[in-house]
């Protein structure tokens, strides 16, 4: 019997061998790389969910003004006032002729009832003296021409009192359309005095009080009272109480891979010593920024993670509207071969 022997390879050289061992690891972090998550680092300003930018409502003097930075202003209270003299003078006015023409309209109404009822009555007395009238023919004690006369007599002040009363008629409408007139106009005024005057939608803060002029990208100092403002400044932002939002400026270069509800982690500036150094949240918005090259994307809060860290730093939302924050932002990985940009 004859043994074959096993065919014998050759033996891999040492640099072949630490090539591989190299490689292997080298595939496996490629691999890695090219599934995990990117984080995308970003800057952003926390501010309340929902604010109102407070402008003049039309030419006037500030004459009333509650808007001092972080003050509280419940639901209903006065924000600011604008002079609304020459519409008040005028509305009042208005109200005045109104006022007249409806106590005129009122006189004029019960004078045409007045008479209705005094032809009504006039009708039938005349009805009854007819009816005797005729009798006292039959019994030859009136001729015909008297009655005649009385008939005559009777639709002469039928046909006066007719026409009184067309002309009461006549100047009822054309009383009521000018009432009606008066008190669309008082309408419009009242409209345009609650414009002068801005009340508070909902409790909340004073963010920032300061003077922008319109189309012109600088602010001064805050209007105060007596200042005269023009129709449409900025004076001031309003924000909600409780509410809480992060505007993150984002660059172009991940604008198709950015989506809203994205995981968004931020750790605000100044508090490193908090047990709950992150905050969580997810991506609710996302619109052009005014800066070239970047855009913007509104980060809703988690109400879970948002709290631990209120409760662990003792603070209030309100306090932390204006901070800066560091957020980092989970997009997903792109392409191997759409990389060479990045990197």
């Amino acid at each position: 019997m004859q043994l074959t022997s096993r065919k014998r390879y050759p033996a891999l050289p040492f640099n072949q061998w630490v090539a591989y061992i190299l490689l292997i690891p080298a595939l496996a972090g490629v691999a890695i790389w090219a599934v995990l998550p990117e984080m995308v680092p970003a800057n952003g300003v926390l501010e309340p969910a929902e604010f109102l930018i407070l402008r003049a409502p039309r030419n006037g003097i500030l004459t009333h003004s509650a808007l001092e930075i972080r003050q509280q202003i419940r639901a209903g209270e006065l924000l600011f006032q604008v002079d609304d003299r020459e519409i008040a003078t005028e509305r009042h006015s208005v109200q005045k002729e109104l006022d007249n023409s409806l106590v005129h309209l009122n006189t004029l109404k019960r004078e045409l009832a007045r008479r209705i009822d005094r032809l009504s009555m006039a009708r039938t007395v005349h009805q009854e003296r007819y009816r005797q009238m005729i009798q006292l023919v039959q019994a030859g004690l009136k001729t015909e021409w008297d009655k005649e006369t009385l008939r005559l007599n009777y639709l002469k002040d039928r046909e006066m009192d007719e026409r009184q009363i067309n002309e009461i008629e006549k100047e009822i409408l054309a009383l009521e359309a000018n009432s009606a007139h008066l008190r669309r106009r008082s309408e419009d005024l009242e409209v345009q005095q609650r414009q002068h005057t801005r009340l508070a939608p909902w409790d909340g803060y004073v963010i920032e009080a300061l003077a922008m002029h319109p189309n012109k990208p600088f602010l001064g100092a805050p209007a105060r009272r007596g200042d005269f403002l023009d129709a449409g400044r900025v004076i001031g932002f309003f924000g909600r109480a409780q509410t809480l939002a992060l505007r993150l400026s984002l660059p172009d270069a991940y604008r198709d891979r950015i989506r809203e509800g994205q995981i968004v982690s931020w750790s605000p500036a100044g508090y490193p010593h908090s047990r709950y150094r992150e905050i969580k949240g997810s991506l609710v918005k996302i619109e052009p920024a005014p800066e070239p090259g970047f855009f913007w994307g509104l980060v809703q809060p988690d109400p879970r993670s948002l709290s631990a860290f209120l409760e662990d730093t003792g603070l209030k939302i309100e306090a932390l509207w204006g901070m800066g924050v560091h957020a980092r932002l989970e997009v997903p990985p792109r392409p191997l071969w759409d990389r060479t940009g990045d990197r």
